[in-house]
């Protein structure tokens, strides 16, 4: 299965009149479909193994602290699965994975971030793929770049699944280290962004920073939808993957989810993986 995927997303053959074209795969080198170039990859993760790799990912994050020692993902069939858990009290816990202090972003150049992934479906999901920052007085520091989240309330989903996607760029001053209170918000949105067989179908989501210009445009499978200029310096970012229940993209939430709900239909990462523009 794995296999087939792999060449039904790295070949596409169509017909333009009477020449066939071929798109070459798409490997974790120096090439990406349809962002202008040229490219050098620097890092990533394929999620090759049967373990998440400890020296590039942290399980948890700082706002996270019920029952650190769950654990919500497996790496499987060259994919990373997550899924919100129950815990012995019938309390649901997500789990954030991110590769703060080990592997960073760099800085000064311009430079592209993608994923490859199925979306869970199920009412209430939340997945995201997000870009945060922080200093060492308020976590998370702005900017902060969210190249993907859904859920399934509309415009996102149908209230069983999502059916478009959303790109923000936070601006704001993050939040105050003592209240946790957000302090000057402000944030640009795309517009709800189609997309088919988003819980079927593996599809790519990227985002191209440019520091020197703060400028910041997103894609989804090559098409940039959309185009934020930012009104703060870009600093280091790390990533952040995550699959909340709840949240604003989902008004209804059934009152009492199941394992098996969560587990038959996990956020499926395919691969991370970023490059700089040579």
């Amino acid at each position: 299965m794995r296999l087939l995927v792999n060449l039904y997303h790295s070949l596409s053959l169509w017909l333009l009149g009477t020449a066939l074209v071929v798109i070459a795969p798409v490997m974790a080198g120096d090439f990406v479909a349809g962002i202008p170039g040229p490219w050098k990859y620097i890092g990533g993760d394929e999620f090759d193994g049967d373990r998440l790799d400890g020296k590039k990912w942290n399980i948890g994050h700082w706002y996270e602290r019920d029952d650190i020692r769950l654990v919500t993902h497996e790496v499987s069939d060259g994919y990373l699965r997550l899924y919100p858990k129950l815990n012995s009290t019938g309390k649901l816990v997500s789990r954030t994975l991110n590769t703060d202090g080990k592997f960073w972003l760099p800085t000064g150049r311009t430079y592209y971030v993608e994923f490859r992934a199925i979306l869970p479906k199920g009412p209430g999901r939340w997945p995201a793929l997000w870009l945060f920052s922080h200093d060492d007085s308020k976590r998370p520091a702005r900017p902060e770049l969210d190249i993907m989240e859904t859920g399934t309330t509309r415009p996102w989903g149908n209230e069983s699944e999502p059916t478009a996607i959303k790109a923000t760029s936070w601006t704001d001053k993050g939040l105050d280290p003592l209240t946790h209170r957000v302090v000057e918000q402000q944030g640009q949105h795309s517009s709800p962004k189609h997309v088919d067989d988003l819980t079927v179908l593996s599809h790519v989501f990227g985002a191209v920073i440019d520091p020197a210009r703060q400028r910041v445009e997103y894609f989804v499978d090559g098409e940039r939808f959309a185009r934020h200029v930012l009104d703060a310096t870009v600093s280091p970012l790390y990533l952040v993957i995550s699959d909340q229940y709840g949240g604003p993209f989902n008004d209804r939430t059934p009152a009492n989810p199941t394992r098996t709900q969560f587990m038959a239909s996990p956020f499926c990462i395919d691969y991370v993986r970023v490059f700089v523009r040579q």
